[in-house]
């Protein structure tokens, strides 16, 4: 009965949600994605990219989350609430979870339960729950662990499990070695090979996957968008600079989990090429430390931190761009699945300390700190979803907390183009050309964005430009010349960048008759 306090902290948590709008890849992955408007979709779901039912290129092979949008979409609509409740029940179950393999991993009860109360509602959660579209993390890590549940009591379903798993994120290759780690923190045999021998066909299944996914799936997780441009080629090139980058982000997160505050996405973090950083140095200690942790300290007393840590270096693999280059550096929603572990071997560490002092009322206060750390947590939480009301609110955010800027005005523009806030939209659209950060060329689209805000043409609820509005709109614009050099600029970045030239032919028409019948009216130079 224990798990279902954890289980009832995160209704609590996240209780204020279920209104939220839809924003950032909401868009995309829901409002714009025609594979989830009929059934008849279900095979294109299976046989594409999740981008592909917004028409656009690239993304992710994620079937499984894809076709829970689908059966939600059918069911309830194109419905926030249900879209919402979804991540919500998916951390709750996930919090039972977690419970049930901690209790399975050996560790104490009063243990297992303060690391999935404090996990739970930790606000580095916020992200992957609140957003819509980020299903993908809370359902990979429920099948995971089902997986390692299953395969804890030596059920057969736990492969079936794995490639739910795979079908729902990519980062679920490695389950494989968290199995490993569950073995080495549950048997007395852990030192030798053939314990994990029986491990054997997850690794099978997932060099299946790897292999398929290299030949099949066109899967760029780098192409330069979030690096400087002087740190570019070290970064994509050279192995060095990519361990000492993620050896910086180790003090980062550590602080964030211990401090949450300035939480946000679209984090800017450099590239580091050398070691004299402090960063980079603290790095160097954590996991150097971790590393001792795990080679001398398989006692009792030591055996659940190495768990902890071996789970963490494991879980966070695949997006520390070490083998394979990232644009994202560093990202808030990566601790989802590593805290987990983590959280359980310190947890159970402190416990098993706790009981060997000989002050009698430790046990009792070290249950009112999980108790007063829960409740500053959650509210943390509470307060921290209020960011994921609008867009408005979400890059706001990132712009207060020193996010990457350019996305950020470029994504605020287009939500006050849809709200018809045009001068509010053209100001953030301006500064998208000015900011600092900017480290490629600036999209012949923005440009031709531009254009049409200047004539006050609208966005229907899904930023497609509403055709109803356009033929007023242009016929009334007091602003066809700014437009026209929009237009303009969008050609000399794009000679072939059809909406612009159609859009300028059909502004000259216009130019032409508003001239013949004002001799004031001026025309800009191109």
């Amino acid at each position: 009965m224990a798990c279902f306090l954890p289980v009832l902290a995160v209704f609590a948590a996240y209780a204020n949600v279920y209104h939220y709008d839809f924003i950032f890849d909401d868009l995309t992955q829901i409002n714009k994605n025609q594979f989830l408007r009929d059934w008849s979709h279900l095979p294109d779901i299976f046989t594409h990219l999740n981008n592909a039912g917004s028409g656009l290129e690239g993304g992710f092979y994620r079937p499984i989350e894809m076709s829970l949008r689908l059966a939600i979409y059918q069911i309830f609509g194109l419905s926030k609430p249900a879209f919402h409740a979804v991540n919500v029940v998916l951390q709750a179950l996930n919090a039972g979870l977690m419970y049930w393999l901690g209790r399975k991993l050996g560790f104490t009860r009063g243990a297992v339960l303060s690391a999935t109360l404090l996990w739970s509602i930790h606000p580095l959660h916020a992200q992957d729950i609140t957003l819509m579209s980020s299903t993908a993390e809370p359902l990979y890590m429920a099948f995971i662990l089902m997986g390692l549940l299953a395969f804890m009591y030596a059920d057969s379903a736990a492969i079936l499990f794995f490639l739910l798993a795979l079908g729902s994120k990519e980062t679920a290759v490695v389950f494989p070695a968290l199995a490993c780690a569950c073995l080495f923190v549950s048997s007395d045999d852990r030192l030798k090979p053939a314990l994990y021998i029986r491990t054997w066909p997850f690794w099978l299944l997932l060099l299946v996957y790897v292999a398929a996914y290299t030949h099949l799936v066109d899967f760029h997780p780098f192409n330069g968008a979030y690096v400087t441009s002087p740190d570019l080629d070290v970064y994509s090139q050279h192995i060095i600079p990519r361990i000492l980058t993620c050896l910086a982000t180790l003090p980062v997160y550590l602080g964030l989990i211990i401090h949450p505050a300035h939480l946000h996405m679209e984090r800017n973090f450099p590239v580091f090429t050398s070691v004299f950083s402090w960063q980079v140095l603290a790095g160097v200690v954590l996991a150097g430390g971790a590393l001792a942790q795990i080679i001398l300290g398989r006692g009792k007393r030591g055996l659940a931190l190495s768990f902890g840590f071996i789970w963490f270096a494991v879980a966070i693999s695949p997006v520390t761009g070490i083998v394979i280059p990232i644009d994202f550096k560093i990202s808030d929603g990566w601790m989802y699945l590593p805290m987990t572990g983590l959280f359980l071997g310190v947890a159970q560490t402190l416990a098993v300390w706790i009981k060997g002092l000989k002050f009698k009322q430790a046990p009792v206060i070290a249950a009112a700190g999980v108790v007063v750390a829960a409740l500053l947590l959650g509210a943390k939480t509470y307060s921290q979803n209020e960011i994921y009301q609008t867009p408005a609110t979400f890059f706001e955010n990132v712009l207060r907390c020193g996010g990457y800027h350019t996305l950020a005005y470029q994504h605020l523009g287009n939500y006050y183009w849809r709200e018809r806030e045009f001068d509010k939209a053209l100001k953030a659209y301006k500064l998208v050309l000015v900011n600092p950060d900017q480290s490629a060329s600036i999209p012949p689209l923005l440009h031709y964005q531009m254009a049409l805000v200047y004539l006050k043409v609208g966005l229907d609820s899904n930023y497609l430009v509403d055709p109803a509005t356009f033929p007023d709109a242009v016929a009334h614009s007091t602003q066809i010349p700014e437009a026209i050099d929009e237009l303009n600029e969008a050609l000399k970045i794009d000679p072939d960048f059809e909406y612009a030239r159609d859009l300028l032919n059909r502004l000259y028409e216009i130019q032409g008759q508003q001239r013949a019948s004002s001799p004031l009216f001026l025309k800009r130079s191109k």
